[in-house]
């Protein structure tokens, strides 16, 4: 359980790194026990015996392949009927190459791919394949994993993460459009490594939680700038292409806050399950439900802290414009969340706190213009909104 103290501190913006790392180990906890209830639902004792007997002496490299965001994905979805449970074969032959050991290929008719490792480019069926001491083999021929034949998963250093960049798995992004970085893999890995730059100069507590929490980068279809933390496949964070690494390095910010939010809601409940009631978002089109709006504030406060520090490293207005408009509109969503009865008596203690965090930053200076701006931009949203939803 989440202590009071512990609760506190995540309500903060940030929160204890034994907390975090806890936090995420309850998620791979979660992995494992969905790999369980696909088995159990659908009996493969020669994979998931294989997968029990690696991860038992091999638990490293085991975890970088049950950690995969699309694995976790697929399960959920395979319990659901909504894919195919024989892909357990491919994630037990996937930790028996990362693990140096032999393991069978899975069933036949599934795709040739292997999580966290990448797959075959010509998409064929696995067909006649296994591994041996690691190594993948297809008709008894030794298949390349670093040749022309295999699509690897590519991969960009952040903020001392080594963060893989899926374009690839069919359940990278479950509920939102797949993306694909095309051409432009070698630009996503720079302005990521610049990205956690950023953060580790003056974001730190952030590059430690992203350390902690993300796993890997989807992109989604262009145009415009979008970003999202997938709840089906925790430690994913999908986004477009960023137009520089300060915009980067605030979307990781505010994803790393949706994750932390993600992992606690599964341990402590802190919106009521009854309440149906709407509200207004300052930072979305559309209504949202209780859970939603604190969802989003809880980022928010994340992308209000990030402004607050970033403020000393810009010129110009921009940054004291975004540290105004996103605490002022993050006080109004914890007022509303406050004010309508939606949360558990948890959520009300995160929620007041999180308030005090806000309104501890109410006096801190800020230029006359970038205040007024920010005031502008705020009520626009409002109004632009009130118009939509009479």
């Amino acid at each position: 359980m989440v202590s009071e103290g512990e609760l506190a501190a995540l309500a903060a913006g940030s929160g204890r790194p034994e907390t975090i790392a806890r936090l995420a180990a309850d998620q791979d906890t979660r992995v494992r026990l969905l790999l369980w209830g696909v088995h159990r639902r659908h009996p493969m004792p020669c994979a998931y015996g294989l997968l029990e007997d690696l991860e038992a002496r091999h638990p490293e490299p085991a975890a970088v392949v049950l950690r995969y965001p699309p694995v976790r994905a697929w399960a959920r979805a395979a319990l659901l009927g909504h894919a195919p449970p024989e892909f357990l074969g491919n994630i037990a032959a996937a930790v028996a190459v990362r693990c140096g050991e032999d393991g069978p290929g899975p069933a036949d008719g599934m795709p040739l791919e292997l999580p966290s490792l990448g797959k075959a480019a010509d998409d064929r069926p696995a067909g006649e394949w296994a591994v041996r001491k690691g190594a993948v083999t297809v008709g008894g021929e030794e298949l390349d994993l670093d040749g022309p034949g295999w699509r690897a998963l590519g991969r960009a250093g952040v903020a001392g993460a080594d963060i893989l960049l899926d374009d690839i798995a069919a359940h990278r992004t479950p509920g939102l459009p797949p993306g694909s970085f095309g051409g432009r893999r070698r630009q996503w890995e720079r302005l990521l490594g610049e990205a956690g730059g950023v953060l580790l100069r003056r974001h730190w507590s952030v590059a430690a939680e992203l350390r902690a929490l993300v796993r890997s980068i989807a992109p989604l279809p262009g145009p415009g700038q979008r970003h999202a933390t997938v709840p089906g496949a925790f430690g994913c964070v999908a986004m477009t292409l960023p137009p520089d690494p300060v915009a980067a390095a605030m979307t990781l910010a505010h994803e790393v806050q949706h994750a932390k939010m993600a992992a606690l809601q599964a341990e402590v409940p802190l919106v009521r399950p009854d309440h149906q009631e709407l509200f207004y978002a300052p930072w979305r089109r559309d209504p949202r439900p209780a859970l939603g709006l604190l969802h989003g504030a809880y980022a928010h406060l994340g992308v209000t802290g990030f402004w607050r520090r970033q403020r000393a490293a810009q010129d110009g207005t921009h940054a004291h414009v975004q540290f105004v408009r996103w605490r002022d509109s993050t006080l109004t969503a914890c007022a509303d969340l406050l004010a309508a009865g939606c949360l558990t008596e948890a959520g009300d203690f995160f929620v007041r706190t999180m308030r005090g965090s806000l309104t501890s930053w109410l006096d801190e200076p800020v230029p006359d213009r970038a205040r007024r701006l920010a005031r502008e931009q705020t009520l626009g949203h409002r109004l632009r909104w009130q118009e939509e939803h009479r």
